[in-house]
C-alpha cells in the first residue's frame, strides 16, 4: 500500500538514458549479448507496455514484495517463531530508506540481487534443516547465479553466506556448501571483474582527474555513521549525499560507534545470539561492495542501503521484542508509532520520485550544495523556458564542482541560446579542454564560433571532430549550417545528405535538408 503511489511515477534520472532515449531498448538480441536480469526484465517490460512506466515499476515492486516474504521465512526457520519474523519483514517492507530502490526504475538491480541472494540463503537453510534434500543445492547455485546476473554488488552475499555457514552449520556440511559457493564465485569472477573494471573507468573519467582513492580510515566510519543516522531518522532523504562533513572530534565519535558495533558482534557471538549476529553481518557487509578504497560508487547512497536494511530491521525488531517482554502496552505504542511514521515518510518519499519536476526540487531542498542537484535543477528551469534561473543553477553547479563537465557544457549551450556567443565559446573551450576527445564538445565550440562568424576556426574544429568520428551526423549537420551561413547552399545540402547517408532516421536533419531544397 505504501508504494502504490510509486507505480504511477514517470521516468527519472538514469531511467531516461536507459529506456526513453535508448535506441536499443526492447532489442532482445542486444540484451542477450551482455545479459543481466535488469536488462532482460526491461526488455520484457518494453515488449508488454512500451514506454508505459508502470510495467517497469512492477518489476521493482514484485521483487521487493518477494524479498519481504523471503525475509519472513528465513527468520521463521532460524528463530522457530512467527511473531518476530513478521516484525522484521514489516519494518523492512515499509522503511523509507528502501524507497529509492523500490520506486526508482533504475533501482531494479538492488531489489533483484537482494531477492535472489535471499532466495539462495533460504534454500541453504532448508537444506541445513533437512526440509529439502542435498541435491537441491544445485537450485541454490542457480539462484546465486541469478543474483550475480543482477548486480556485481551481489558479491556481498558470498561473505554473508560464508559467515552463515560458519555460525549455523557443522564443519562437514559447511565444507560442501563452501565449495559450491566458491565455485559459483569463481565461475562469475571474470564477468564480475569486467563490470568492476568498467565501473572504475566510468566513475573516474580522465577529465575529472583520473582514478580517485579514498582513505578507508575516514570513508568507512563516516559512511557507516551516516547510514545509521538515515536508518534511525529517515527524514532528510535525498538522491545525492555528496557533502559528508567531519572533523577530528566527529571522526573520533564515528570510530567509537564503529568499534561499538564490532564489539557488539563479539558479544553476540560469545552469547551465541547467532540470529542477531547474522543481522549485524548483513547490515555491515551489505555496504562492503560500495566502500572500497577506490572510487566506484558514491560514498553514501540510499539505494546501497537496501540489503543492509534487513540487518537494521533485525536489530530494531529485537529491541521491540525486548520492550514486549517487559511492557506490552509500551511495545504496542512504540510499534504503532514506528509503523505510522515509516509508512507516512515512505508515502511522502514516493511523491518525490513521481517525476523529474518533483525529484530534483526535493533533492536540491535537502542537498543545496550538491553539484548534481543544482545541474538537474538547471535542466528543469531550461525545459520550462526560465533561462535566467537555469543559468543560475548551472553556475551554482560549477561553483560547487569546477570540473563538472555536464554543467559547463550546459551553461555554454545556454549562453549560446541566449545569444552570448563569446561567453559560450569560453565555456565550450573549457569543456573541450576537460574532455578533448569528445566530438560533442568540439562541435558545440564550432557552433559558438559560427555564431561569432569565425568560420575558419569553426571549420578547423569540425574537421578535427570529423577525424575523431567520421560517422558523426552532428559534425555534418554543423558543417551544413556553416556553409548555409556562408551562402553556399549546394555545399550545405551535400553535408546534410552525407549525414543522412550515415543515419537516415535523423528527423531534424531531414527537416533542415527539406528547407534548403525548398530555397532552390
Amino acid at each position: 500500500m505504501v508504494y502504490g503511489n510509486g507505480l504511477f511515477g514517470g521516468f527519472v534520472s538514469d531511467d531516461i538514458s536507459a529506456i526513453v532515449t535508448n535506441p536499443k531498448v526492447g532489442d532482445l538480441a542486444a540484451t542477450l549479448t551482455h545479459p543481466t536480469i535488469g536488462g532482460i526484465l526491461t526488455t520484457l517490460a518494453f515488449k508488454l507496455g512500451g514506454y508505459n512506466p508502470i510495467f517497469y515499476h512492477l518489476n521493482n515492486l514484485i521483487f521487493h514484495l518477494g524479498s519481504v516474504i523471503l525475509i519472513y521465512f528465513i527468520f521463521k526457520l532460524l528463530t522457530k517463531k512467527t511473531f518476530l519474523p513478521g516484525l522484521i519483514a514489516l519494518i523492512f517492507a515499509i522503511h523509507p530508506i528502501t524507497t529509492e530502490s523500490v520506486v526508482w526504475i533504475s533501482g531494479l538491480p538492488y531489489v533483484s540481487y537482494t531477492f535472489f541472494g535471499l532466495l539462495t540463503l533460504l534454500i541453504i537453510i532448508t537444506i541445513q534443516q533437512k526440509i529439502l534434500p542435498l541435491p537441491f543445492l544445485a537450485t541454490a547455485v542457480f539462484t546465486f547465479g541469478l543474483s550475480f546476473l543482477s548486480s556485481e554488488k551481489s558479491v556481498a552475499f558470498v561473505l554473508i553466506i560464508l559467515i552463515y555457514l560458519a555460525l549455523f552449520w557443522s564443519r562437514r556440511a559447511a565444507g560442501i556448501l563452501l565449495a559450491a559457493t566458491m565455485s559459483m564465485t569463481v565461475l562469475f569472477a571474470k564477468p564480475l571483474w569486467s563490470i568492476f573494471y568498467q565501473r572504475i573507468l566510468d566513475a573516474n573519467p580522465s577529465f575529472a582527474g583520473g582514478i580517485t582513492f579514498y582513505n578507508p580510515l575516514v570513508q568507512i566510519p563516516v559512511a557507516i555513521y551516516t547510514y545509521i543516522k538515515l536508518f534511525l531518522f529517515p527524514i532528510n532523504l535525498t538522491y545525492y549525499h555528496e557533502t559528508l562533513n567531519y572533523n577530528p572530534v566527529l571522526l573520533l565519535y564515528y570510530y567509537l560507534l564503529l568499534s561499538g558495533l564490532l564489539l557488539l558482534g563479539i558479544v553476540l557471538y560469545k552469547k551465541r545470539q547467532f540470529v542477531v549476529l547474522l543481522g549485524l553481518v548483513i547490515f555491515l557487509l551489505g555496504f562492503s561492495p560500495t566502500l572500497l578504497p577506490i572510487r566506484i560508487a558514491w560514498i553514501v547512497a540510499e539505494r546501497y542501503a537496501y540489503l543492509p536494511a534487513i540487518g537494521f530491521s533485525v536489530g530494531l525488531s529485537y529491541i521491540l521484542l525486548f520492550i514486549w517482554n517487559r511492557n506490552r502496552w509500551g511495545f504496542i505504542v512504540a510499534t504503532a508509532a514506528l509503523v505510522l511514521m515509516y509508512s507516512g515518510l515512505t508515502i511522502k518519499r514516493t511523491f518525490d520520485w513521481r517525476s523529474e519536476e518533483t525529484l530534483w526540487p526535493a533533492t536540491a531542498a535537502v542537498s543545496p550544495d550538491s553539484t548534481h542537484a543544482r545541474y538537474n535543477m538547471g535542466e528543469i528551469y531550461r525545459k520550462k523556458g526560465d533561462l535566467k534561473k537555469a543559468k543560475e543553477e548551472f553556475e551554482a553547479a560549477i561553483y560547487y564542482q569546477p570540473n563538472n563537465l555536464e554543467a559547463t557544457n550546459a551553461l555554454a549551450t545556454l549562453n549560446l541560446q541566449m545569444g552570448e556567443s563569446t561567453e559560450a565559446a569560453k565555456l565550450f573551450d573549457k569543456a573541450k579542454a576537460m574532455n578533448p576527445q569528445s566530438v560533442d564538445y568540439i562541435v558545440s565550440t564550432a557552433i559558438a564560433a559560427i555564431q561569432q562568424k569565425k568560420y575558419d576556426e569553426a571549420l578547423k574544429l569540425l574537421e578535427e571532430a570529423k577525424e575523431l568520428d567520421p560517422k558523426s551526423t552532428i559534425v555534418y549537420n554543423a558543417l551544413g549550417g556553416m556553409y548555409f551561413e556562408l551562402g553556399d547552399k549546394k555545399k550545405a545540402i551535400e553535408m546534410l545528405e552525407k549525414a543522412l547517408e550515415i543515419d537516415p532516421g535523423q528527423g531534424d536533419i531531414i527537416k533542415n535538408l527539406q528547407y534548403l531544397k525548398s530555397l532552390e
